[in-house]
Parts: structure tokens; C-alpha cells; sequence
């Protein structure tokens, strides 16, 4: 995969307070888990395999071709049922977060590789399997030459700021997941956030990444 950097997202235009209250519903999650949407990042990675022009339409169009709307629909009427939400903005949230999140996130998490393929040159940045991610928590390892050097989970600030129980024991499991990944490769696991489409902290994620290349050439 040629990772260029891309500047083409997707708006959302659900107000704040709206968004941030229907994010945290447990309710509302529950209608885009993958057994009711599909599972997302594993049909953009078929996506971006698949030689089709890399646009958002031709996004969309993959994702409904192999997906049913009908889940989405169900989650546009939950939404405007207990919420007492206008039906259209609630469809605007369901698209946003299924079709737009995912192409979003996605996009963040090439535009970030690219900053760090430019600062490591002698490093190899692998976007793993979509089964490695789910049971690990690991979107790209590091690697030189054949020698693995670290995983990486890469997330939005928000991943960081994210504290109702629900969230909590989410965040619960990636550390595990992300702890059985260390002991299984024997390499350390890191979180990288963005924001604003940027490294948040950048020195602080090279400066991570230098300790363990300076420890891994004494090995």
C-alpha cells in the first residue's frame, strides 16, 4: 500500500453537544457493532485493496454493496425515538459514524505513518491483518529489516479522554489486549494519538520510539 498524505474527510455536521451525548450512549453503541454494521475496517482495508479510485464515493458505494442499510436505518430510528431527534439528523449521525468515522480514522491513521516514515527512514511501518488488530489491539507494527521493533495502536485525543464505565471497560480490554500482544512478540506495545491530523505530543512519541530502538541494538 503507497501511503500518500489525504486531506479529504468527511464532515461531521452533528452539533457537539448532540454528538458527544449519543457517543456515550451504551444503547446507541450497541447498534454499530460489527455483527449489526459489518466490520468496518476490515472492508475499507478490502477497500483500498480492491483498485477502485480512492474517493469517498467510491467508499460509500464499496461499504453498501457488501453491507445492508438496514442496520442503519434501525439506528436512525432508535436515535430519533429516544432521543426525540429529527429523523434526518439522526440518519446524518448513523452515516457519519458508520461511513465517514471509519473513512476518517483511516485516513488519520495513513496521514500518521506518513509523519513517522519521514522521521524513520530506516524503519518499515506494516499495517497488519484485520484478525491481528481485533485480538490485539495492534493497527501497524515497526519493523527493521525482519526484526520486529514495537506494535502501534493509533487513536483520536478523544481515546484518551474517554472515562464513562462503559468506555472505562473498554479501555480495560485494550489493555489487555495490547499486554498479550508485548508477551507474545516479545516487543513493547504504543498508543499514538492525533490531533487536529497531526502526532498530539510528537517529541514525546519519538522520543518513545528512539528508547527502544537504542535498547534494541543492544539486544
Amino acid at each position: 500500500m503507497s501511503l500518500l498524505f489525504h486531506n479529504d474527510y468527511f464532515d461531521n455536521e452533528i452539533p457537539d453537544n448532540i454528538y458527544r451525548k449519543l457517543n456515550k450512549d451504551r444503547g446507541v453503541n450497541y447498534h454499530f457493532r460489527s455483527d449489526n454494521v459489518g466490520k468496518c475496517s476490515l472492508l475499507y482495508d478490502d477497500f483500498r485493496r480492491s483498485g477502485l479510485k480512492f474517493t469517498k464515493k467510491n467508499w460509500e458505494k464499496y461499504y453498501f454493496k457488501r453491507q445492508s442499510k438496514e442496520p442503519l436505518i434501525e439506528a436512525s430510528d432508535y436515535i430519533k425515538q429516544k432521543y426525540k431527534i429529527d429523523l434526518v439528523t439522526a440518519k446524518k449521525y448513523v452515516h457519519f459514524r458508520v461511513i465517514g468515522q471509519t473513512w476518517n480514522g483511516m485516513i488519520n491513521e495513513e496521514n500518521i505513518i506518513k509523519e513517522l516514515e519521514k522521521e524513520y527512514l530506516n524503519i518499515y511501518f506494516l499495517k497488519t491483518e484485520y484478525e491481528k488488530d481485533e485480538q490485539y489491539f495492534t493497527d501497524w507494527e515497526a519493523w527493521h529489516r525482519k526484526t520486529l521493533l514495537f506494535g502501534i495502536q493509533i487513536k483520536p485525543i478523544s481515546y484518551s479522554k474517554m472515562f464513562t464505565p462503559y468506555q472505562l471497560k473498554a479501555k480495560e480490554n485494550h489493555k489487555k489486549q495490547s499486554d498479550k500482544y508485548s508477551k507474545k512478540y516479545g516487543v513493547p506495545h504504543i498508543i499514538i494519538y492525533y490531533e487536529n491530523k497531526k502526532i498530539h505530543n510528537k517529541q514525546s512519541v519519538l522520543d518513545r520510539i528512539d528508547t527502544i530502538m537504542f535498547y534494541k541494538s543492544y539486544e
